[in-house]
């Protein structure tokens, strides 16, 4: 089995620099992705250090009702032995463990919010297995100065984002897929309990 990892936009070790600061508003570790520091192409919050551009994931203060949504896309004809249903259930217990209730609440006039969602896309490669990409997002509520919006109408972004792809044979399908699947879970699973520590340490000074 063949593994690559594309991006992981949560704080990990491919990031090359990282740089701490506290403030009253429980800032996070920020990290550097892009090679000439000019851009951070990836959700989350960005700050200017040392004249770089440099960002990270910030889920202070979120919920812990967050739904679960899976979709899988793949060629017409394609049998695979796995379902979203059973990938939901699997990403249900991960989050369970973390804290994080698996359902949305919706005020009335507005959609449910934040939800958790799982992409899969794959295709068979004759004699090989699968090439199967896999991404996981969180959907949030949120406001931009710029657009004015009716009443009843929300504006949803992606604020968390991770992805792997993977090359695998067709007898180990399942068991790479899941693994995949719980990688990118436990690594959002794992942000949470930070900033929901953080929040907590916020609280008792």
């Amino acid at each position: 089995m063949f593994f690559f990892q594309s991006r992981r936009y949560s704080v990990q070790k491919m990031f090359v620099a990282f740089f701490c600061i506290f403030t009253i508003n429980v800032i996070p570790a920020f990290a550097q992705s892009s090679d000439n520091g000019q851009f951070y192409p990836n959700p989350g919050i960005v700050a200017q250090r040392s004249g770089n551009w440099v960002g990270s994931d910030h889920l202070y203060n979120i919920t812990d009702k967050i739904d679960i949504v899976v979709e899988i896309f793949k060629p017409q004809n394609t049998d695979i032995p796995i379902t979203e249903d059973m990938i939901r259930s699997r990403t249900v217990e991960i989050f369970k463990e973390a804290g994080i209730q698996p359902y949305s609440e919706a005020k009335a006039g507005e959609p449910f919010l934040p939800f958790f969602h799982i992409l899969i896309m794959l295709y068979p490669i004759e004699k090989v297995g699968y090439a199967v990409h896999t991404e996981g997002r969180l959907f949030e509520k949120i406001y931009l100065d710029r657009v004015k919006l009716e009443e009843g109408t929300t504006l949803q972004a992606i604020t968390w984002q991770s992805e792997n792809l993977i090359l695998t044979p067709t007898e180990d399908f399942t068991n790479q897929l899941n693994k995949s699947i719980d990688e990118i879970a436990h690594a959002f699973a794992d942000r949470f309990r930070y900033f929901e520590k953080l929040k907590a340490e916020s609280q008792r000074r």
